[in-house]
This record gives C-alpha cells, structure tokens and sequence, in this order.
C-alpha cells in the first residue's frame, strides 16, 4: 500500500472533538454571560473565536501532514510539519483492532480504526482517524493473517479469502434481553442529571426557578396532578432508558473464526473489537444479585497487554454485560475451546471458617469508632454493619470451590455476588504461597496467581490447606510441558 492521507473527515473529526473539549467554556462566555460587557468577558470571547479560527487551519495541515502506508509486516504513520513524526508499529505486535464508526461517517463511508500494540504508555494504540472501509477492511486482513507474502491486493476478492473470512456468529441478543439489560443496566436512572442540567442551565439563562416553584406548589397540592406526574416521569424514564439501551448494545453480535473473537455493537455509532485469541489468558464470570434473579451474567476477558481499568479496554475485555446463564458456558466453549471447566471442585477445610472468623473485622472497627465520635445517634448502624461482615464472611466461606486438572485452574465464590475466575496452567506466569499469623496456627495458607494484563491480573484463594498447596505448586511446575520453546 502506498502511502496515503487519512479521508477529509479527518479534519471533521478533530474539529468536532475541539468543539466537544470547548463546550463548557463557550457555554460559559456566550450562554451565562452573554449580556456581560466588561474587558475581561469582552476579551476571552475573542481569544476562543480566534482559538476556534485557529484551529480550523491546524487541523487542515495536521490532514495534509498526516500520511500512513502498510507494507508486508509493518505500518507506519507518518506525522508533523516542521518536526517529523514517524511511527513504525510491526504488524506482529498489534494484538487487539477497535472499528468506530461515529453517525457522521457512515454516509462517507469512512471508519476510525485503533490498533492495540503489546507496548504500554501514550503510542501503546496506532489510531487511524479516518480511513475508507476498503482501506480498513484490507488492513484488518493483513494483521489477521500476518504469515501470508501475497499482495493484499491479489487476494482481496477471491472466492477462496471470502470463504476463509467466513466468521461463526455465537450471540446476539433478542429484544427480550435488550429490555432486560434496559432495566439492569439502570440506565433509565440517566435520566434525573439529564433533567437537573437542563433546568440548572436553563435557570442560568432564563431564571425559571422562582416559576418552577410556583408550578411545584400547583401540582403538589393536588393528589392527580402528582400522580400525574410520577406516571408521566417513570414512562419517560423507562422510555430513556430503552432509547439508549438500544442504541448501545442494538446489532450487538458476538463471532469468531479460528483467531480471532470479533464484537460488534452500537446503533448510531457502531464500534466493533477484534481480539486474538492467543492473547486471551483468563475467563472472568461476574454475577451481582440483581444479574442473577434474570438469570443473566457478565463475562470479562483477562487479556495480554490490555488494562482491564482503562475505559476503552472494558469494552474490549467484556463480552457482553448480559448474557443468559445458561447460554455463557456454551459460548466459551465455542470461542475458547482450550478453556475446559475441570470436572470436580472442592470446597475450604473446616478450619478455613475459625481463620475468617478469628481475623479483625478492621472495617467494622474503623465505622464504629467513627459513629460513636461524631454521629453518636447513628449508633444503630454499628450492629447491623458487624453482623453483615461476619454473614458475609460465612457465606463466602461456604460458597467457594476450587479445581484443577491436567491444564486447567478454576476459582468460584458464590454468595450474594458471584465470580468464577478460569485460566490455564501455561498462561500463568507467577504463583505464590503465602502464609499469616492465623493461618500458621491452623495450617493454613493463601494462594496467589498472576496473569499477564497491563501490567497484570493477580487472583487469590484464601485458607487452602498445606497439602492443597503443595498440589498446587507441582501442578504449577510441570507448566514447562505446556509451552513450547521456540528456538
């Protein structure tokens, strides 16, 4: 490939985002103090014109100065005007591909590609703002068929690639559970700020607060107008939340072919992920109380490189927040066929009760200290709170099982909240034993995992027994048998 300029909308891109950055300042400057004609207001609104004007011309040579090409292993991206930036990212390290396409690009037919390297900091991600689907298509081909020498350009259309490009479709969601994620999502909640920021900014510019109490009083005084009212707000409310329900996770589809996971989703604005599966270390199974009455649950990708903190890279790691239960072992199963649940779990020895029943409750301690010293008739929540933490500490205890076969280890707690964590013997990179006061009385130690992530994924099973732990360290090992040293 040639080296090319990004598409023109690029330069709309950029610009929409100055806008976006600019929006509380120019509310600011010409909503809040429009009418304001002192030097200082007077100025300010002339530097963010001439700020605005500026940067329509920067963001037209960052375009002409921005170039990227794709050569057999490697792409580079080329930027600056008069201090030249190039950018040379193997196609070997980019592990993971993000596609947006925002609402203003589909009628170009333009997409916004991210390119996740192995690296870590600022140019950890090669972002391609604006290029032409035909373009992003062929480049979402060479990185996921790295080893191929042909010219992308011979193969593009053959039926043959076609074929090979061929992607199962796993999950998409019916619109049964879109109206169950619109409801466990609490995004109808979004509502109440959407509603207090347009009458504060509303208050700001026409004063309607003195009207709005006026109208209050009318409506409060009346039981029909109030309820009335509250019908009107829980529909509006329901209504919102399904609208952006909808548009978040409406074309959400989950697919896979031999290396790749792909993920789709967005209305409005589409965005799609492709994760190599070779990256993938560890499955997370995550289920709060109010997942579990519907019988939905979220399962977390433990990915090599990816932050699971970072807001972009949640996305990515999440499959998909609402998965019926009794659908997610099975599409595992279909997208990672080397993660196996191990056929038998064990629970704690007795003794790992005593421990967690002996240990300080520090928090407790820490809450109740503070009650009795500044809010003594809030004494009450003392009690509630300890019993709590030690109702939590059984149950816990009661509900954690732990496996492991030949190449696999899995970890589930089960309680109020639910988390299973799986992974297998070659993607671990560290294990340790550790061992506290308590437990050395009892004959107990704690068992600690790492993964590698950004920078890495640490899992800890509590008051196991020494002889569970000698186990495990053996089978940790034998992890050599599992990897295959290149020469």
């Amino acid at each position: 490939m040639e080296a090319k300029r990004m598409h023109p909308m690029k330069m709309v891109f950029s610009y929409i985002l100055t806008l976006r950055n600019s929006l509380f300042p120019l509310f600011f400057l010409f909503i809040i103090h429009m009418n304001d004609t002192s030097i200082f207001y007077r100025g300010a609104r002339w530097l963010m014109i001439a700020y605005l004007i500026w940067r329509i011309f920067s963001v037209y040579i960052a375009w002409r100065k921005t170039t990227y090409s794709l050569s057999e292993d490697t792409v580079h991206i080329q930027r600056g005007l008069f201090k030249k930036e190039t950018s040379k990212v193997p196609i070997t390290n980019i592990q993971n591909i993000q596609r947006k396409i925002p609402f203003y690009y589909k009628p170009f037919g333009v997409v916004f590609l991210a390119l996740e390297t192995n690296a870590s900091g600022d140019h950890a991600t090669v972002k391609l703002e604006a290029v032409g689907k035909s373009e992003a298509a062929q480049i979402e081909r060479r990185i996921s068929e790295p080893a191929a020498p042909q010219d992308l350009a011979e193969r593009t259309d053959t039926p043959a690639n076609k074929e090979n490009m061929s992607r199962t479709v796993h999950y998409w969601p019916t619109k049964k559970d879109l109206r169950k994620a619109s409801f466990l999502s609490f995004s109808f909640l979004a509502l109440i700020p959407v509603l207090l920021t347009i009458f504060k900014q509303a208050d700001e510019v026409f004063h309607v607060d003195e009207k709005a109490e006026g109208i209050w009083e009318s409506i409060s005084a009346s039981y029909w107008w109030m309820a009335l009212l509250i019908v009107v707000l829980i529909i509006a409310a329901v209504a919102f939340g399904m609208i952006k329900t909808h548009l978040t996770y409406g074309n959400y589809e989950i697919a896979s072919d031999e290396a790749y996971i792909y993920i789709r989703k967005g209305v409005l604005n589409e965005r799609s992920f492709s994760i190599r599966k070779s990256r993938v270390q560890a499955v997370r199974i995550l289920q709060p109380p109010w997942k579990r009455i519907f019988q939905l649950l979220e399962v977390k990708l433990v990915i090599a490189g990816s932050d699971e903190d970072a807001d972009d890279d949640k996305e990515i790691n999440s499959l998909y927040p609402y998965l019926p239960s009794d659908k997610a072992m099975a599409i595992i199963q279909e997208l990672l066929p080397q993660f196996t649940m191990p056929e038998s779990s064990h629970r704690l020895p007795p003794k790992a009760l005593k421990v967690r029943m002996l240990r300080l409750p520090w928090f407790w301690l820490v809450v109740t200290a503070a009650i009795f010293l500044f809010f003594k008739s809030f004494w009450y929540i003392s009690p509630i709170l300890f019993i709590l933490q030690y109702a939590y500490r059984y149950f816990n205890y009661r509900n954690t099982r732990y496996s492991f076969d030949a190449s696999m280890i899995l970890v589930e707690q089960k309680g109020l909240w639910r988390e299973q964590f799986m992974t297998s013997r070659k993607n671990l990179v560290e294990m340790e034993i550790t061992q506290s006061l308590y437990q050395k009385i009892f004959g107990l130690v704690t068992v600690h995992t790492v993964n590698r992530a950004a920078p890495i994924h640490e899992e800890t099973l509590h008051d196991v027994t020494q002889t569970v732990a000698k186990a495990l360290m053996d089978w940790y090992e034998k992890r050599g048998e599992d990897i295959r040293l290149k020469a």
